[in-house]
């Protein structure tokens, strides 16, 4: 069987993913026309699940559907770690979202209890969401921007895990003489690994692939072979924090298998 990622079907309906997101999960702002196709997507996993085949979503959920079950991080808790993190790394001044859409509902959960968590230490104030970057003159560039319009910036919670985007950030971050500067990332590619170990990431804030992988398939197989229903609708799997000292280990090794 073959299985489409979130990416994938947005290509097959013929609209973004963002725009696919934001349909799957009901927060408006979409034509009729975007709104018919993509609900396409809603009821093939209810025509599935009626045909007596069960749906385990996985990473990104399908919430109006008749999915038996899904499994992944939970991007509130993440958003907190990420806030906390980076909070008491840098004490005090400001800090910004890099983003990579703000369309994505898991951007957007995120970037909201973030932002709560900055806004409880007095010493330390929001300075707003930027991005959109889409190569690496663009991240260098905006990045520049972003340093020169705010002079207290001291760290940033980058959303963005393209490698160009990455490398062009910690390089603008670099090139200012700016220090101290605290970044906090999402997840481990290679890129985020390679600047956590030269010390322009601070940490990261990891999600479980194998396990939101290995989960789904064992719900699956319960349920098909000893009729065992799922007693939670959402399975979240566990977030990981990484830095330096403790990024060559079993962690690091089970993420370079998946990025």
């Amino acid at each position: 069987m073959r299985h489409n990622s979130l990416k994938e079907i947005a290509r097959e309906l013929s609209v973004s993913r963002g725009t696919l997101d934001r349909v799957i999960h009901n927060r408006g702002g979409i034509s009729p026309e975007t709104t018919a196709r993509v609900q396409e997507l809603v009821e093939l996993v209810d025509e599935i699940a009626k045909s007596g085949k069960p749906v385990v979503t996985f990473n990104n959920d399908v919430i109006s559907s008749r999915r038996l079950a899904h499994v992944g991080s939970n991007y509130r808790v993440g958003g907190r770690l990420a806030g906390e993190v980076l909070a008491k790394a840098i004490k005090s001044g400001a800090v910004a979202v890099l983003r990579r859409s703000s369309s994505y509902f898991q951007n957007r959960e995120r970037v909201t209890v973030f932002t709560e968590v900055i806004d409880s230490y007095e010493a330390i104030r929001m300075a707003g969401c930027f991005g959109e970057s889409t190569d690496y003159d663009s991240g260098y560039r905006n990045m520049k921007r972003l340093l020169e319009s705010v002079p207290d910036l001291r760290g940033l919670f980058m959303l963005n895990n393209e490698s160009d985007i990455i490398t062009a950030t910690c390089d603008a971050i670099s090139d200012s003489g700016r220090k101290p500067f605290d970044v906090v990332t999402l997840d481990l590619p290679s890129a985020v690994a390679r600047e956590i170990t030269r010390g322009r990431i601070t940490a990261t804030v990891c999600q479980d692939p194998f396990s939101q992988g290995y989960d789904g398939v064992k719900i699956l197989f319960k349920y098909l072979s000893e009729n065992v229903v799922p007693t939670r609708s959402i399975y979240s799997t566990r977030l990981d924090v990484f830095y330096r000292e403790n990024l060559d280990n079993y962690g690091f090794e089970l993420y370079r298998s998946f990025f």
